[in-house]
């Protein structure tokens, strides 16, 4: 018996751990440590939610909050942690038992309280609000025939009784350069519209990639389990009493515009 006795005292003079503290810490260590192994599991589920939950709004053009970006970096802290502790109590020694019991216990209470803290209301915030992107593009310099019709789609654009133009000729010819210098034109010496939205439309015609397209750029979305009528309604929806320019590219087939939502659009410019 003093053979025991004498090394639990010597370890009780180092740790300064209350002897019932110290009982419970060295006898629930294994215990213990399965339960932390649950917490952390748990944990890590809701992680996924998140890092789920986030990838998708993240790409309707949300930022992730600093809140959320740390919870995430102090998980994976955590995880690291646990890892470290299970193989520390996988080779533990006598007298480190004890210590290491309350290591875990701490160590449950933290992975807890961290579980209740990863439950957000909203991950995201809006990102800085953009008229538009200003695309790469050749120079028009020297070619009079399309700087002249490029200039016509300017006093279009520009005046109040054209709302939609149409961009037409064979491939190769030169359309997607004039829009494109309209769209950097648009973007770089006017605000008269609140928003200019590029989509290239190309082949075959999907009118749901269309509005999605159109939905991402105003940092909305359409979900796509739902009637496209439903759909058309809430892009309208989205787009009401808004001046807003929208060019599409390369087209090759036209549609109704009441399937899409976008009859009331301030400006439409079209490439076919």
């Amino acid at each position: 018996m003093e053979a025991i006795i004498g090394p639990i005292i010597e370890a009780l003079k180092c740790t300064g751990l209350p002897l019932c503290k110290y009982v419970r810490y060295y006898r629930k260590l294994y215990g213990n440590m399965k339960i932390l192994k649950k917490r952390l599991g748990e944990l890590n589920s809701r992680k996924e939610d998140v890092e789920l939950r986030l990838s998708t709004e993240c790409n309707m053009g949300k930022l992730p909050k600093v809140e959320v970006n740390n919870w995430l970096q102090n998980t994976e802290r955590i995880n690291e942690e646990v890892e470290d502790i299970e193989r520390q109590v996988n080779k533990v020694k006598y007298f480190s038992r004890a210590h290491l019991g309350k290591l875990v216990d701490e160590k449950i209470k933290e992975v807890k309280e961290h579980h209740q803290n990863g439950a957000f209301e909203s991950l995201v915030i809006d990102a800085p609000l953009t008229t538009g992107v200003v695309l790469p593009t050749t120079t028009l310099e020297g070619e009079t025939t399309a700087k002249q019709n490029m200039n016509e789609i300017w006093e279009l654009l520009m005046g109040d009784e054209v709302m939609k133009i149409g961009v037409c000729g064979m491939g190769g010819i030169g359309k997607t350069t004039i829009i494109t210098h309209i769209n950097n034109k648009l973007l770089k010496e006017t605000n008269k519209f609140e928003k200019v939205i590029w989509v290239t439309v190309s082949q075959p015609l999907d009118l749901m990639k269309l509005q999605d397209q159109i939905a991402v750029a105003l940092k909305e979305d359409l979900f796509r389990d739902e009637d496209k009528r439903i759909r058309a309604g809430k892009l309208w929806n989205m787009l009401e009493g808004r001046k807003i320019v929208l060019l599409l590219d390369d087209m090759w087939q036209a549609f109704i515009l009441e399937e899409v939502g976008i009859l009331n659009l301030q400006k439409i410019v079209d490439a076919n």
